[in-house]
């Protein structure tokens, strides 16, 4: 913005320096993100799916050719990859080397290895009594642990301690709870 004078829009609404480089929606109703970086990434993706008029369009020959014909080349892969599920995209650009990202889902993430490695979720009560799994902080201070010290407290359940630690007795503490100033 500084530099050219015009607001930059999010991703992927912008201009970019890649022609493909987003989220696609898939056969089963999911996304997955996929990016062709390269003229290498152009080859592989025209080959695995018998796209060599692609590959010999003089018009596509370069990635920024591409950028520049990004309007014919966004439908063509979007019909591409509409026709395949996440796991089967996921399968073939891990095997031809594209970049991708399946797009998870919230409830997809209480089962991801990765979160769930190292306790990086963390059990975590409800406040109606049911147990989840939470993200812990993702901050990491040499040894020290910041993950779940204690469940989160239910309404009331430790007004009496703390009340006590401000120098309220036993009997200042029933007055307020018989006002129904405080729940206890």
């Amino acid at each position: 913005e500084v530099v050219t004078g015009v607001d930059t829009p999010p991703m992927p609404n912008r201009r970019g320096a890649w022609a493909v480089y987003e989220v696609f929606k898939t056969a089963d109703d999911d996304q997955i993100f996929i990016g062709i970086t390269s003229d290498n990434h152009w080859r592989r993706f025209c080959k695995e799916f018998g796209r060599d008029d692609l590959l010999a369009d003089p018009a596509l020959k370069t990635n920024e050719d591409r950028v520049r014909a990004r309007d014919r080349v966004i439908p063509i892969c979007t019909e591409i990859f509409g026709g395949r599920t996440k796991a089967e995209l996921s399968e073939i650009c891990e095997r031809i080397e594209i970049p991708f990202a399946p797009v998870a889902r919230t409830r997809d993430l209480f089962d991801d290895p990765q979160l769930n490695a190292h306790g990086r979720l963390v059990p975590t009560r409800m406040p109606d009594g049911t147990m989840t799994k939470l993200p812990r902080l993702p901050v990491e201070i040499g040894t020290h642990d910041l993950g779940l010290r204690r469940q989160p407290p239910t309404v009331g359940e430790h007004t009496r301690e703390v009340l006590a630690e401000l120098g309220l007795d036993d009997r200042e503490i029933d007055a307020l709870e018989g006002k129904r100033i405080i729940v206890a």
